[in-house]
């Protein structure tokens, strides 16, 4: 990837790889302090939530989901322009990767954004609509996770015969325990979403969410260690293919 390009928004900064990372890392700070500020004022003015003064909590969860999507915007214009070349494998493989994220997260924004406006819903008798997209959007998790464990890894590619704790399997357990823990997590929140009128939760069901979480953690800090070790041979490829000394913001979407 060249290290600059002229943009077409030179103010908004979306000329290297350095500053999409930075812009987007910068907005997700902010959409992440944002849900932070709406779970508070969600919890504050719960009460008058329930009496049907949902402005505040509304304006709050919408507002959040407009920040997420925004910070989608700068990996949007470095598709369009930074990546738009076809000369390297390693910039396709980028753009392959860079589009599955933005659509997850695009998508993942309007869900927000609907739920956020729907919220006055719960005060109805029938909120079945609200809690059914919710699920929805938790559903959208587990595909793009298998989507992309799929199709844009090599984790599935069988080199020779190996046994199946050998180290070569270390990416294929991690996606396996990631996937259960999912799963699970889901499986809670159907029970607890649909299955309750209050979506309240027992001890029990707090239980398996927490045990969940750690299994997925154990998966997800296996795939690091994967990646740790094949870092060398993607910086290797971008050296090859580009000419340039590859820098941590022209390849860390190659680990999503």
């Amino acid at each position: 990837m060249p290290r600059e390009t002229v943009c077409c928004l030179p103010k908004f900064g979306c000329s290297s790889p350095d500053s999409i990372l930075f812009l987007t890392c910068l907005f997700r700070a902010v959409a992440g302090l944002s849900a932070s500020a709406s779970f508070y004022v969600s919890w504050t003015f719960r009460k008058a939530f329930w009496h049907g003064h949902t402005t505040t909590v509304v304006g709050m969860w919408a507002g959040t989901s407009l920040v997420w999507l925004i910070s989608c915007v700068p990996h949007f214009i470095c598709l369009l322009q930074c990546a738009s070349t076809t000369e390297s494998r390693t910039i396709i493989r980028f753009r392959k990767r860079v589009t599955v994220w933005l659509v997850h997260d695009v998508v993942l924004g309007v869900f927000w954004m609907y739920l956020a406006f729907m919220l006055d819903h719960l005060l109805k008798e029938d909120d079945s609509e609200w809690r059914t997209v919710f699920l929805s959007m938790m559903s959208w998790h587990i595909i793009i996770f298998v989507c992309r464990k799929l199709y844009l890894t090599d984790v599935w590619h069988i080199t020779k015969h190996v046994a199946c704790c050998a180290p070569e399997t270390v990416g294929r357990w991690a996606v396996v325990l990631m996937l259960s823990a999912m799963l699970t997590i889901y499986g809670v929140l159907v029970h607890v979403v649909r299955d309750s009128v209050d979506m309240g939760c027992s001890l029990e069901q707090v239980v398996v969410f927490v045990f969940a979480l750690v299994v997925g953690c154990i998966g997800y800090l296996m795939a690091v260690t994967r990646r740790h070790h094949t870092k060398k041979n993607d910086v290797s490829s971008v050296s090859r293919n580009t000419g340039l000394q590859p820098t941590f913001g022209s390849l860390y979407a190659l680990d999503f």
